[in-house]
């Protein structure tokens, strides 16, 4: 069973970065600060995720 979950969190990760490798710079930056935007308004200090990546 956990082995199942492993797997599938593996191909998940996979079909993401495909998805989003495929994308126009215009659309990848947009999702890009999109999500950098939602992360520091859910974490709060946004100095402590531009150390995490």
């Amino acid at each position: 069973m956990h082995r199942g979950i492993a797997w599938l969190a593996v191909l998940s990760w996979m079909g993401l970065i495909f998805f989003l490798s495929h994308q126009p710079a215009s659309a990848s930056s947009e999702w890009s600060s999109g999500v950098m935007q939602l992360l520091v308004e859910t974490g709060g200090d946004a100095e402590a995720w531009i150390c995490l990546f």
